[in-house]
């Protein structure tokens, strides 16, 4: 997956790369030279054009995503020659959350359920319609079978609104 930005304000692109398996596609397509064994990288393209990669198996990873955005925000202020220092690093800062923002944006956008998790799920489904045929069930019911099912799939996989 592919989303190309534009970062208002400092009049800069930035794209979000989520590849399934590693980014040798992308050292391919846009001649990166070196593409070590990561798991997340930060991209120059060119002056005030940036790109982000994650490996899909690592979008809970927090850490690894600001991380990244980090290198792309000190990037970005250093093509356009800011400085940052710890009595005036705000500017840093906003840019640094709204680019993090940006990806968890997109993240989200594509978010799906692992297929080794779709088994459990359809098998919870039909024990809950073959045990929902014989009685009606609470919404506090649903929910609790709900969390039981999110512990076997996994961290906030699904949600009753």
């Amino acid at each position: 997956m592919k989303k190309v930005l534009k970062i208002p304000i400092y009049d800069c692109k930035l794209t979000i790369f989520i590849v399934d398996d590693d980014f040798k596609e992308l050292k391919e397509k846009y001649s990166l030279q070196s593409v070590r064994n990561t798991n997340a990288m930060a991209i120059r393209f060119d002056d005030l054009d940036y790109g982000i990669a994650f490996k899909s198996k690592l979008l809970n990873n927090h850490g690894i995503i600001a991380h990244e955005g980090l290198h792309v925000s000190n990037g970005i202020f250093s093509d356009i020659g800011a400085v940052a220092s710890y009595d005036d690093d705000e500017p840093l800062a906003y840019l640094h959350k709204y680019i993090i923002n940006q990806c968890y944006k997109v993240i989200l956008a594509m978010k799906t359920i692992p297929k080794e998790h779709i088994s459990t799920i359809l098998n919870t489904v039909k024990v809950a319609v073959k045990l929902g045929e014989k009685r009606r069930w609470s919404k506090q019911e649903l929910c609790d079978m709900l969390d039981k099912l999110n512990e076997n799939l996994g961290e906030g996989s699904l949600h009753v609104q």
